[in-house]
């Protein structure tokens, strides 16, 4: 009797064991069922799930390259600050030739748009060979006052001054020079000699409305950038404006 008492009680210990251990394929079950679940209220509280998280993917990657493509062009700036900067204002000359050359087909009532790629051609060549040297060539001389100015005055008189001065003698000696080299390349690009009176007499009527504009926009765009954009990018915020300022002058150097 007690051998069979102790042969009861050993299987009644194993099935009592067994029960409450699971194996891996119920863990795996049950686990798979638990995600499932997790998904499916996620679901429910979302109006759509499933693109969600595409979106916001999508948006992270999004954000990353335009992080990663600003520190790239901000190293450029710093290690070959005269070629990027050249080849800033080669694609910025462009694209303001295409958009005055669009604006004023439009504006003329024109359901056809004839682009003059000759134009386009000398804008870019222009701003590649002209104005992306020269803006880093005066920009340094800005940069240099201010460090003279730094030892003197505060930040704020700094750049009220950094302001005048490029929009007294940088403006003089920026846009009759312009004019002549725009003239002299578009002619080059045409395969003709350049014409020099023309770009004289393109200066003498439109100088002064170019002016009357300039200081509509730039003292003051100019002194936000002075004071609150580093060094190195300050060509790249001043490019950003002058997109449109390019479309505007475009037309008006062009004599379009």
């Amino acid at each position: 009797m007690r051998v069979l008492f102790w042969l009861i009680c050993m299987a009644k210990s194993k099935v009592c064991s067994t029960s409450f251990i699971p194996s891996s394929n119920t863990l795996t079950f049950q686990l798979r069922k638990s995600a499932s679940t997790e998904l499916q209220a996620k679901n429910e509280t979302s109006l759509f799930p499933s693109h969600e998280l595409s979106l916001e993917t999508g948006k992270t990657n999004q954000h990353n390259y335009l992080i990663s493509a600003y520190n790239k062009y901000r190293h450029l700036c710093e290690i070959k600050p005269l070629r990027t900067k050249a080849l800033s204002q080669f694609v910025i000359g462009g694209v303001g030739s295409l958009l005055s050359q669009c604006v004023l087909a439009k504006a003329a009532g024109n359901s056809v748009i004839v682009i003059n790629w000759s134009q386009v051609q000398a804008f870019m060549v222009s701003g590649l060979l002209f104005e992306g040297p020269y803006f880093h060539w005066w920009f340094e001389r800005l940069w240099m006052l201010g460090r003279w100015l730094d030892k003197s005055v505060s930040s704020s008189v700094k750049t009220t001054l950094q302001v005048v001065v490029d929009q007294t003698v940088g403006v003089l000696l920026f846009f009759p020079t312009y004019f002549f080299v725009f003239e002299t390349i578009h002619s080059l690009i045409n395969l003709k000699a350049p014409n020099l009176p023309l770009a004289r007499h393109r200066l003498g009527t439109e100088l002064l409305s170019v002016l009357r504009t300039n200081y509509m926009i730039w003292p003051v765009t100019n002194w936000i950038i002075f004071r609150h954009v580093p060094e190195s990018l300050r060509v790249l915020a001043t490019s950003v404006v002058a997109v449109l300022w390019n479309a505007y002058l475009c037309s008006r150097v062009a004599g379009t």
